[in-house]
């Protein structure tokens, strides 16, 4: 190969290869340099140059104890705007900036040692700019005839690429596996012989695991792992997969028992069938925005509540007035019977306006108050329910005890367990009976003294799925229109009483029904917290 503007000094024309580093060391003033023209160089010399010019990987041969720098072709495009100015010249004159990595490296190879690195990194100046790079290297020593080491022989190749991109796995995978949001990867499977489909987990992320409460899933099945989940859940795969469009959605997984927050995208090559699936738990949001709406609705119901009840006191106080005038003239035993029975229905509605009134006001400070009286005024509330549905109430109260509490908080929990009992009995087509108890009690595990509230029917009782889910948000056996937070209400204000709230139940035999029972300290020892 003739390079345009050198004159060939070789005159037996060796290297007698056509590459062009051949033909540049061929044509280069040798004599400048210690090793002198090529006719005089040794046969060691000679070989080696043809074995570095042969060579398919990156190779340089540094001559002496200053590297005189020879290199074939493949090196070329490692040293960029250095190339060809690099030939003949001492190595530490050409790279300056190696000179802290590679010395000690160069100085252990003179002294007779083979070296071989993978992803060694080096610190090079490229287009101007200092930049990293890695290198996978074998540093062999090249001795001359007499046995001593005359050179060093570098064979290579840049990693620079694999290196980046498995520090970018790297920072992908502590990304991954660190973030709070479950993150997978599925990948598509043929149908089923019954026409169903199915997704492998190929990644998962520890946040995903703990979201499903199951160990890593790789390798496996979603339909394994979760027979029971919804098909639609499948259909949102394959759609994601049909189009290329990404979708975001929110939907409750029944198997798991949470609202999870979806983000589906495609991901890698398209004929992988795979999936990206970021997840989030959102079930605890959802409860607190749905108790914030029950809430609002019980606020503004109750408002409504309150001013009926205003509104029908007035009148109320005029009737009750104008009976009590009626009273007082002569009138007939008849008239007389009926006016008493008008004035105690009276004195019941009367009751009825201030309980709702009462119910309405806010209270933020726990009093002294009498769980007895506190049972008798829900009843009273309940009267017509409890008649309608030919339900006989029986109290039982063996003591009268107060309890430090917040009144309202207390009354909602008793009034939702009393409710709860007068509609589990709907299907019973025998006696109805609604039973209270109430007695002074001791905290067996803290030793605190309380009352405790026994709320027991007669009714259909609770499966083992509702036994179980009984105080979850949003579970409920009754119609479609309830929200399924009345016992997950009653056991937060429970708690925040610091007492506790159990029950069983039974769909058969003598024990028929449900009862709870309901433990409340007389001065709790620790600070009542207000909703």
């Amino acid at each position: 190969m003739r390079i345009p503007g050198l004159t060939e000094t070789n005159e037996d024309k060796w290297p007698a290869t056509t590459v062009e580093m051949a033909a540049r060391i061929r044509q280069f003033a040798w004599e400048s340099t210690h090793l002198g023209q090529i006719a005089s160089w040794s046969a060691c010399l000679r070989r080696t140059v043809e074995m570095m010019l042969s060579c398919g990987f990156p190779c340089t041969l540094q001559w002496g104890e200053q590297g005189i720098l020879m290199y074939n072709d493949p090196y070329i495009q490692l040293i960029g705007a250095r190339h060809p100015s690099a030939l003949g010249r001492p190595i530490f004159e050409t790279f300056p900036e190696i000179i802290e990595t590679y010395k000690p490296l160069f100085e252990r190879v003179r002294s007779g040692e083979t070296l071989v690195f993978e992803d060694l990194p080096y610190r090079y100046i490229r287009e101007d700019k200092a930049v990293d790079t890695w290198f996978t290297l074998s540093y062999s020593p090249i001795r001359n005839d007499a046995g001593a080491v005359a050179a060093v022989l570098a064979i290579g190749f840049e990693t620079t690429s694999r290196v980046a991109l498995r520090q970018s796995e790297e920072r992908y995978r502590t990304l991954f596996e660190n973030v709070d949001e479950g993150c997978m990867v599925i990948e598509q499977l043929p149908l089923a012989a019954d026409g169903r489909r199915d997704y492998r987990y190929i990644l998962m992320n520890r946040a995903s695991t703990m979201m499903f409460g199951k160990p890593d899933l790789t390798g496996q099945t979603i339909r394994a792992n979760f027979p029971d989940e919804d098909e639609e859940w499948y259909e949102f795969y394959d759609q994601v997969l049909s189009t290329g469009n990404s979708l975001r959605f929110e939907r409750a997984s029944l198997p798991q028992g949470k609202v999870l927050e979806m983000f589906l995208a495609c991901f890698g090559d398209p004929t992988d069938k795979r999936l990206l699936v970021l997840m989030r738990d959102v079930t605890e949001r959802r409860r607190a925005q749905e108790a914030l709406r029950q809430s609002e609705k019980l606020a503004a119901v109750g408002r409504l509540a309150s001013s009926i009840a205003h509104e029908i006191n007035n009148p109320l106080e005029a009737v009750t007035n104008l009976v009590y005038l009626a009273r007082r003239e002569n009138i007939s035993p008849v008239a007389a019977s009926l006016l008493d029975q008008a004035d105690k229905e009276l004195r019941r509605v009367s009751l009825i306006t201030t309980e709702t009134l009462r119910f309405h006001r806010q209270q933020s400070l726990p009093v002294r108050t009498d769980i007895a009286e506190l049972l008798d005024s829900i009843l009273i509330l309940h009267e017509s329910r409890l008649m309608q549905a030919r339900i006989t109430t029986e109290r039982r109260y063996k003591a009268h005890p107060e309890i430090l509490c917040l009144p309202n908080d207390i009354r909602q929990v008793l009034a939702n367990l009393i409710s709860n009992a007068i509609e589990a009995m709907n299907a019973n087509t025998g006696t109805r009976i609604l039973t209270l108890r109430l007695h002074a009690a001791v905290n067996s595990r803290t030793g605190e003294r309380g009352i405790t509230v026994l709320i027991s029917d007669n009714g259909s009782g609770m499966n083992a799925a509702a036994r179980a889910r009984a105080f979850e948000p949003f579970f409920t056996t009754k119609e479609a229109t309830n929200s399924g937070l009345g016992l997950w209400i009653v056991r937060e204000i429970v708690e925040k009483h610091h007492g506790h709230l159990r029950f069983r139940t039974s769909q058969a035999g003598p024990r028929r029904g449900t009862l709870f029972s309901l433990f409340l300290a007389a001065t709790p020892s620790a600070s009542i917290g207000a909703r």
